[in-house]
């Protein structure tokens, strides 16, 4: 994702790591990004973090990504004899489509809402006796 590419060069990293709080010499901690987050989300009222995921999840699903490649993306994995031990495929390919479709999913204008039509006595459709 060229997007993804440019926001993390924009991070300026100067070591290994673009996300970092240690000058790029460590990757930037879960706890940091959850304070930074909890931090934020004082402002939303009713703001729920784990509606974060359930969204994704159901996003991804109405753009046809499987509940596999769903659950690796975030991280669930896939449970099972077959996945745990005899299916070594990363699907790199198949979860960098799922993030195509999310970012465009979020990023896509909405369409123009319509406006409700009330109905009034002059324009409703009157069934007439046979």
């Amino acid at each position: 994702m060229p997007q993804a590419a440019a926001a993390l060069k924009e991070c300026k990293p100067t070591g290994e790591y673009a996300l970092s709080t240690t000058a790029g010499t460590k990757p930037l901690a879960a706890t940091t990004l959850s304070r930074w987050a909890q931090d934020l989300a004082v402002a939303i009222p009713e703001f729920q973090a784990k509606r974060i995921r359930s969204g994704v999840e159901t996003l991804l699903a109405s753009q046809k990504v499987s509940k596999d490649i769903r659950g690796w993306l975030q991280l669930h994995g896939v449970s099972g004899v077959q996945a745990r031990h005899y299916d070594g495929h990363e699907y790199i390919d198949e979860k960098r489509e799922a993030l195509d479709a999310l970012y465009l999913s979020l990023t896509r204008k909405a369409p123009a809402k319509a406006v409700p039509h009330k109905a009034t006595a002059n324009n409703r459709t009157r069934r007439r006796a046979p």
